[in-house]
């Protein structure tokens, strides 16, 4: 960058997207989609007790900040906390999405297989955070 400034980190950031989005409460589906990037489940401490935590995927290097979990105990936090997993598998130009998000279930009868434009705020992988 010109004038010796450096642009600010953008790592997992948060933002709209409106694309085509699947929601899933099905294990096999989860990993299938996480382990295809070469992420891996862990976990973000938020309280220094560890009371307070947020399932998160890490992709790419191993974050040292995240505290990695087995798929068994991954799932198990998913379940205790009732969540559904959201996902875009392609991007805007049609490549690979890292694109996913944690929301509240829905009744089991009110969960869509998908839609084709939900609005939601859909964490972003590094993989998409071109500057």
């Amino acid at each position: 960058m010109r004038g010796g400034g450096t642009l600010p980190a953008r790592n997992h950031t948060t933002m709209a997207i409106k694309y085509k989005s699947t929601r899933t409460v099905e294990h096999s589906e989860i990993r299938q989609w996480i382990e295809e990037r070469a992420g891996r489940p862990a976990l973000v401490i938020l309280s220094e007790n560890g009371t307070t935590s947020v399932l998160r995927i890490d992709f790419g290097e191993p974050d040292e900040a995240l505290l990695m979990l087995s798929w068994d105990e991954f799932f198990r936090i998913f379940e205790e906390n009732n969540l559904s997993f959201m996902y875009l598998q392609e991007g805007e130009n049609g490549e690979r999405s890292y694109s996913y998000a944690f929301v509240s279930r829905l009744e089991p009868d009110d969960v869509p297989e998908s839609s084709d434009e939900e609005e939601e705020e859909i964490k972003k992988g590094p993989e998409e955070d071109d500057v």
